[in-house]
């Protein structure tokens, strides 16, 4: 009988009664083997690479980033849960098409995930990254400044920040919300709830005493791209809070109850309101994939915490506004000009120019960010994203905006502007640091070194 226990327990376990299919490529020779597959329901991709050099496959709609795949290894996939009929190309190669045909995962949207805030406090971490295709409807950010002195006073805000974004995880509502939601209905909610807060240069000044100043990491400044960017007001504050789920009302309810808090302890507090991409698709870009380039599984973490990772990053967060309507002007053919990308399926076009959008943006494969951009919409002139980037130094973010994006501040190398700038106006341009979430204590805590 002890000897059947094992079987027995297989038998009944979980992941006996759901394997998962899963779809092998081989990347060989630059090129897919097969170059079509079927992906069943729920179904993962494994890539094996055959040959002696990395590739990097690209899958607007299909993949969650760019999956780097090394010399002689495979790496497996978790898909994004959309159904259709996708295009991968590897980077190297962009002539190699891998086609997905794909079932997708209907039943991703219903299914339990782990807390936010649990998974990242576990890691010591403020829960800052959303998981492939959980990303939430909405986030609403607030930023204001610190009108204390001393020590205490700014650790005593960074306690209460601390416990407001503890209370989104708890069993039951906070006592603010208990009248909007069942205990059944908050119990699948706050699955997509969870709040951040990051610090602004002004948090470490030295009127909080020697303590706080010295803890100031080292590249947290202001981002000095006000003359670049035409920029009038930078917009940095001392702290940043983004409160993200899947209601809006409820977002900008929390930054509310945070401004009831802090009151006579903050002042000037803002409110800007973004909604997330649905299935990777930028609407004030009339439906082009955008923003898919983003790193994946380890090298999100080298990007965003480092490596060896650490639990702190800085966080970069740009209002800008575009202009939608001039670019929806355009024919279909031009729209695909200006952004390097067939419309319908996101495939690279290959006689995209070198200043297309997704040939600007991702120019350089030194400058892994991750990119988490909420579109706003405030009226007939004034949309645009509310972009905001995760990189464990602000050095990754320069390198992309000056070197690729802005053009290259070295004439002699001739990098073209992003051909996209011409639709964009740059309205605040700010960074902080996202300190870590130490066990026993709270982000920014003096205890830990205010990091």
């Amino acid at each position: 009988m002890t000897a059947l226990l094992p079987a027995l327990v297989a038998l009944i376990s979980p992941a006996f009664q759901t394997s998962v299919p899963i779809v092998e490529v081989h990347l060989a020779k630059g090129h897919f083997s097969p170059g079509k597959v079927h992906i069943p329901e729920k179904g993962r991709l494994k890539l094996i690479n055959d040959d002696k050099v990395p590739y990097t496959v690209e899958g607007a709609g299909a993949l969650p980033g760019d999956v780097i795949v090394p010399p002689h290894q495979e790496r497996t996939v978790d898909l994004l849960p959309h159904p259709g009929r996708f295009h991968a190309i590897i980077e190297e190669n962009p002539d190699a098409e891998l086609v997905l045909e794909m079932a997708g995962d209907p039943e991703a949207a219903s299914r339990n995930r782990p807390l936010p805030f649990d998974a990242a406090r576990r890691l010591g971490r403020q829960p800052v990254l959303f998981e492939p295709g959980q990303d939430p409807a909405y986030a609403t950010y607030t930023t204001f400044d610190l009108v204390g002195h001393g020590e205490e006073a700014q650790q005593a805000v960074l306690r209460d920040l601390y416990l407001i974004q503890e209370s989104l995880a708890h069993e039951e509502p906070p006592e603010d919300f208990r009248l909007f939601f069942t205990p059944a209905d908050w119990r699948k909610f706050r699955q997509s709830a969870s709040m951040i807060y990051a610090l602004g240069p002004g948090a470490y000044a030295s009127r909080f005493g020697p303590r706080i100043s010295t803890a100031r990491p080292a590249d947290l400044a202001p981002l000095p791209y006000s003359t670049s960017l035409g920029l009038k007001n930078p917009g940095q504050r001392d702290i940043l809070v983004r409160v993200s789920s899947d209601r809006q009302w409820f977002n900008q309810q929390v930054v509310r109850w945070i401004w009831r808090k802090l009151q006579g302890r903050i002042s000037k507090p803002t409110m800007e309101t973004g909604y997330a991409n649905p299935n990777g698709r930028s609407p004030i870009l009339g439906g082009f994939f955008d923003g898919t380039g983003n790193p994946y599984a380890q090298e999100r973490e080298a990007a965003v915490f480092g490596d060896p990772a650490g639990n702190g990053t800085y966080l970069a967060l740009f209002r800008i506004v575009f202009d939608e309507e001039r670019f929806r002007a355009h024919s279909l053919q031009e729209q695909q000009r200006l952004i390097g990308r067939d419309r319908e399926i996101g495939k690279p076009l290959k006689e995209a120019k070198p200043a297309a959008h997704m040939n600007r943006a991702g120019a350089d494969p030194h400058t892994a960010i991750l990119r988490q951009p909420f579109v706003f919409d405030d009226g007939p002139e004034d949309t645009g994203l509310l972009f905001a980037s995760l990189q464990a130094t602000p050095r990754a973010l320069d390198r992309l905006l000056h070197g690729f994006m802005l053009g290259s501040p070295r004439p002699a190398q001739k990098r073209p502007q992003d051909l996209l700038l011409n639709y964009m106006h740059f309205k605040s341009a700010t960074l902080y640091y996202l300190p870590a979430s130490p066990k026993g204590s709270y982000p920014g805590s003096i205890r830990f070194g205010g990091k």
